[in-house]
């Protein structure tokens, strides 16, 4: 069997994406905010015992698995096929997911837990063997995604995903095994705690660990733009950080959604809205810091993208009690008088 790296792995599967392997949906767009219940986590090692051959189960709940020492595999019988757990990766198992997680020279942490709060699933009872004879690594590789459904378009990302960020991952998960060892699982305060490492784990999974290091370099990038000189041209943005223009505006549109000028202009609209939320300039001046010389020409662009008129977009957030520093002309850092 040829052994290929994970990059390799990764690029094999995005490049069958017309027949990709779904192993889970999260469909945002479907649920409430998730309450995040933690069931269990532990560290697991396997050196005293390695085995060849796996026994098959589904789980009722969601899964974390960081690999922590050593390589390890799963093996999925209905699809005759196996997946790599490179050691620094993190892997996201859905329920009703059927699988084998191979026992190697190896260790990992293992956290279950539900997107929504159900305590009343006790921790191991979420394991069910399928009562199918142990099976081997398979030859047949495959990397499966994890989709998340959202209103706008869903994104899809690779079920197991190499950790940038080993040590925060390890930090913050061993929050989760502490409360677990030391039977605090049904506490208030550490299922809180729980859930906001939980919620860190799915924003890193779904929207952080995906990215190249080209497109960080890229975000880096345009972070540090000065958005309001309106002389900016995209060639020269795309000469300062070094690509092609016609490379630069592509890259950017696929990180932006929009072509950089686009992009620029609602940065700058974004800004304004912060501004007029945010303290008692009249629009003329809110328009002049955003780079705007005429503020009629810019009362019609922040109508575009915002839908409403900056006048307009002031009163409704007062209306509706949107300050961001809960200003007043009389204590500009929100202090009551007297």
């Amino acid at each position: 069997m040829k052994s290929l790296t994970f990059s390799e792995k990764r690029k094999q599967t995005s490049s069958e994406a017309s027949d990709q392997l779904v192993a889970g949906r999260w469909f945002w767009r479907d649920h409430p905010t998730p309450s995040f219940h933690l069931r269990l986590a532990h560290v697991q090692s396997y050196s005293a015992e390695v085995s060849p051959l796996a026994l098959p189960r589904r789980i009722l709940d969601h899964e974390w698995i960081l690999q922590i020492r050593g390589d390890a595999w799963l093996t999925l019988p209905e699809e005759k096929a196996s997946v790599i757990l490179p050691e620094g990766s993190v892997t996201l198992i859905p329920p009703q997911w059927v699988h084998a997680q191979g026992w190697t020279d190896s260790s990992h942490i293992a956290i279950h837990f539900d997107l929504e709060g159900n305590p009343e699933l006790k921790a191991y009872d979420m394991t069910q063997n399928e009562g199918t004879p142990e099976v081997p690594r398979m030859e047949r590789e495959v990397l499966p995604a994890m989709i998340l459904e959202t209103s706008g378009k869903n994104l899809s990302v690779p079920m197991v995903q190499m950790v940038k960020n080993f040590d925060e991952w390890v930090e913050r998960t061993h929050i989760l095994v502490e409360t677990w060892c030391m039977d605090r699982t049904d506490e208030p305060g550490e299922q809180l705690r729980a859930q906001s490492v939980l919620a860190w784990c799915f924003h890193q999974f779904f929207f952080e660990g995906i990215k190249s290091e080209e497109q960080e370099a890229l975000e880096s990038f345009l972070s540090r733009v000065d958005i309001t000189d309106r002389n900016l041209r995209v060639g020269d943005l795309a000469k300062e950080f070094g690509m092609g223009e016609t490379v630069f505006r592509k890259e950017v549109e696929s990180m932006t959604g929009l072509p950089p000028r686009s992009w620029m202009e609602s940065k700058r609209c974004e800004q304004a809205g912060f501004l007029l939320l945010d303290t008692f300039l009249t629009v003329k001046e809110v328009a002049g810091i955003c780079g705007y010389e005429d503020p009629y020409h810019f009362s019609r662009v922040f109508r575009r993208w915002q839908g409403i008129s900056p006048k307009g977009f002031r009163e409704r957030g007062r209306k509706e009690g949107r300050f961001l520093q809960r200003h007043s002309p009389q204590t500009p850092w929100g202090k009551p008088a007297g």
